[in-house]
């Protein structure tokens, strides 16, 4: 009797035969090609329920090509924009056994971490944004952070810094645009806000605000951490990538996409240059035992993943704060700073 191939479907957006991340999923078609696998990519479109089938696409010498494919054994959830109605029907019917389980709103993932005792000590005060609970996170940090709860991409975010009586304030549009105000007193800090919060916000998700991690080891830059922490072959969970995410000058965050003059560094020389190798070290360890962690609490309250991406801040005295869990991590960061380490082109 014939053995049967695996049938591994990667969810995601396309338009025609143009994919967000084509470069990841050429490698993962190719890869499951040697392991014996059939994986293919699809949309919401390409689903054809009557028949059980799946119009997917593989690259191929001549490009993405389309075929009629068998139903999924499985699938990855890559999908990380557009999220039209469409989509959101078909993801939330049980059509398909997940890799990866759905997320929850980012305020209540970090709700959900701080109050487990195994992850609390690495997170910084977080609450959901009303004027009452801006003024009080005004009125007790010398920054703060304003975040879209269903963002991604670093689009929405804000960054509110009191400085000399005033506050320098820099907002990452949804079109990548970057702004910048100084505003005399709370009052104004407020209704700027309440008016960013209408216009910024993504679909009709609301904003978290959050105790702000003084990150600029480089002059006006900030920096912060990405670590790629995945199951191995015999699902046991490993850290596999660490890289520093260096923001343009100025900008409120370190998110890798639409801003030129953005870099992605490798973890271990960055920290071993601002650190010493001490420290450098156990700072390393720190972070693979947070994201250790973190996959413990999450398959045990939301369920199962096969990877994350942990954002993380490092202060200027070298402790580790917790910023964001992404269960559909981008590998820009990681893909940078190996190509710097390697001179891989």
């Amino acid at each position: 009797m014939k053995q049967r191939h695996p049938v591994i479907g990667i969810f995601t957006y396309r338009r025609g035969t143009r994919f967000t991340e084509s470069f990841v999923f050429r490698q993962w078609v190719e890869i499951g090609r040697k392991l014996g696998a059939n994986v293919y990519v699809f949309n919401e479109s390409d689903i054809r329920l009557r028949q059980k089938r799946i119009r997917g696409f593989k690259f191929t010498r001549f490009g993405w090509t389309a075929a009629m494919e068998p139903w999924p054994d499985i699938v990855i959830d890559r999908r990380r924009s557009n999220w039209n109605a469409a989509f959101r029907i078909m993801r939330n019917r049980s059509l398909f056994p997940y890799a990866n389980d759905k997320f929850v709103l980012k305020s209540k993932a970090l709700e959900m971490f701080s109050e487990d005792e195994r992850t609390a000590r690495w997170l910084p005060k977080t609450l959901p944004y009303s004027e009452r609970n801006l003024r009080s996170m005004l009125a007790q940090y010398p920054l703060i952070y304003a975040k879209p709860s269903n963002g991604t991409g670093g689009m929405g975010v804000v960054r509110i810094q009191a400085k000399q009586g005033r506050y320098e304030v820099w907002g990452r549009e949804r079109s990548f645009g970057l702004r910048n105000v100084r505003l005399r007193h709370r009052g104004e800090v407020v209704r700027w806000l309440a008016h960013w919060t209408r216009s910024q916000r993504i679909r009709n998700g609301s904003f978290v605000l959050q105790q702000g991690i003084d990150t600029e080891i480089l002059p006006e830059r900030t920096a912060d951490a990405r670590v790629l922490h995945q199951k191995n072959g015999e699902g046991e969970w490993v850290t596999t990538g660490m890289a520093i995410r260096v923001g343009t000058p100025r900008s409120p965050n370190s998110n890798l996409a639409g801003q030129r003059g953005s870099a992605a560094l490798p973890f271990l020389p960055f920290m071993e240059k601002h650190f010493g190798t001490e420290q450098a070290k156990a700072i390393e360890e720190e972070c693979r035992c947070l994201a250790q962690r973190l996959t413990e609490v999450i398959e045990e309250k939301i369920g199962s993943l096969f990877e994350i991406g942990i954002d993380l801040a490092v202060d200027k005295a070298g402790k580790i704060w917790l910023l964001e869990v992404n269960p559909k991590p981008s590998r820009d960061p990681a893909r940078s700073a190996i190509r710097k380490r390697t001179g891989m082109p």
